[in-house]
């Protein structure tokens, strides 16, 4: 599948945030998703600031979060941007 025909899901582009301090990250998820808009929050308190200015229909994330907190962070969104979608991803290794 060609990177295009991978990114029609997509069509048109939808703001994602990523909620990450790994640069490395940062770039290969911008690289992938090549023209899609991708905002970067370091903190909660960032990531709330984006999606106060609708800037996270999708969010990804690969930092450690209690359930509380990614409870908080589906209600934060869902007030600002109704139709989001939350990732959380951690390595299989990550204690």
């Amino acid at each position: 599948m060609t990177k295009s025909g991978a990114l029609a899901a997509f069509e048109p582009a939808v703001p994602i945030a990523l909620l990450s301090t790994d640069d490395h990250l940062r770039q290969t998820l911008r690289t992938l998703l090549d023209d899609q808009p991708v905002f970067v929050a370091r903190t909660l308190d960032e990531l709330n600031q984006l999606a106060a200015l609708g800037r996270c229909s999708i969010v990804v994330t690969d930092q450690a979060l209690a359930p509380g907190t990614l409870a908080q962070i589906k209600e934060v969104l869902r007030d600002c941007v109704p139709a989001s979608v939350v990732i959380a991803v951690r390595s299989p290794t990550a204690i």
